[in-house]
């Protein structure tokens, strides 16, 4: 087989899964923006927390005027828990903003017409990978098939 033809199978197998996980995400919702943002706060109130001031380090010239009670050795939760501690508002503003931007196209309730688009290009993409394997196989280089392969499409219903 050739690498342009491995290249469109393993495309059209990435699009599958994306189709599959937003036909999933669209079946379920998600919640509500109010109940999101009030989530978003208690995280960042939550973050801030881990930092505690500790002036009296720097008095006695002991070490950092703070003290980080979080148990991660991640540098990026510690940042982001300076960041919610110290400039709490531009966090709060900025993850507020990006919540409202991707909630203006998500579904909060079941969207039964997306559901149906979605459902008849995850097929007609899962006819063409069938199409490939099938010509893959009879080149002599044969692709298998997924484990989850739709029966109906390999019986071509």
């Amino acid at each position: 087989m050739n690498d342009k033809h491995e290249k469109k199978v393993a495309e059209i197998r990435s699009r599958i899964d994306r189709i599959r996980t937003d036909l999933e995400n669209l079946r379920a919702g998600v919640r509500p923006l109010e109940r999101a943002k009030e989530l978003l706060i208690r995280h960042i109130e939550a973050a801030a927390g881990l930092i505690e001031p500790a002036p009296q380090n720097v008095a006695g010239h002991r070490g950092e005027p703070y003290y980080y009670g979080g148990h991660s050795q991640d540098p990026a939760r510690a940042a982001f828990a300076f960041a919610c501690r110290f400039n709490r508002a531009a966090v709060e503003n900025s993850l507020m903003a990006e919540l409202e931007e991707f909630y203006a196209d998500a579904p909060t309730i079941k969207d039964p017409d997306k559901i149906e688009k979605l459902q008849t290009e995850l097929r007609a993409l899962l006819s063409e990978e069938e199409a490939l394997v099938v010509e893959a196989k009879r080149r002599g280089d044969p692709i298998a098939r997924r484990a989850d392969a739709d029966v109906g499409v390999i019986l071509g219903l």
